[in-house]
């Protein structure tokens, strides 16, 4: 889960367009349209118009050992034309337009809330953060968003005293030794052998 926690809303909201545009500087705006159009498009300006020709469908990739994420690159590229000409968006709006959204934006309490909401809803059963800035992403979001999760009483707020392992808190049978499980299999593999040939 990426994130981007402001103040307010409003100042989240600023905050994650300034760091999507962070994230795409006019060069790597141009290298996105060059894998959907598979053509070399260094000489467009990233703040201007988008190619007004289709994208070459044969012939070598132009973006060598990049997945293609496209399936239909006319298609997307008549889609992006219509919405940069409707919206009055230069390539690199596009492609910050276009690209995948931070998936929290907001307050602490909005992002909270929304978390709980998710867990409640059964949407979501945990979160793998992912700070938009680093180092320090990360911190912001446990002196701000956690607080919030604890009043909520959705978040622990301690741990109990008896030495807790991630093992015990997620109440998993005791650690063995690599080696009694190699011992299980070897009788496993033993037993099946013998069974077999009886």
């Amino acid at each position: 889960m990426s994130y981007v926690l402001g103040d307010t809303d409003a100042d989240a909201a600023e905050r994650a367009r300034e760091q999507a545009y962070a994230q795409h500087s006019g060069a790597t705006a141009i290298a996105t349209l060059e894998r959907v159009w598979n053509t070399d498009l260094s000489s467009f300006d990233p703040d201007g118009p988008l190619p007004d020709f289709d994208p070459v469908l044969d012939g070598p990739e132009v973006s060598q050992g990049r997945v293609k994420h496209v399936k239909d690159p006319v298609a997307t590229a008549q889609r992006w034309r219509e919405i940069a000409k409707a919206e009055n968006l230069s390539i690199r709006d596009l492609v910050v337009r276009e690209s995948p959204r931070f998936a929290f934006v907001g307050s602490a309490d909005t992002v909270a809330q929304k978390m709980n909401q998710y867990i409640q809803e059964r949407a979501a059963d945990g979160f793998i953060l992912i700070p938009t800035v680093v180092p320090g992403g990360l911190d912001e979001f446990v002196d701000t968003v956690i607080p919030r999760l604890q009043e909520m009483g959705v978040y622990p707020d301690s741990y109990p005293a008896e030495d807790p392992t991630l093992r015990a808190t997620m109440e998993l049978n005791e650690y063995r030794p690599a080696t009694e499980w190699s011992q299980a299999r070897a009788d496993v593999r033993h037993a099946a052998t013998n069974g077999q040939e009886a």
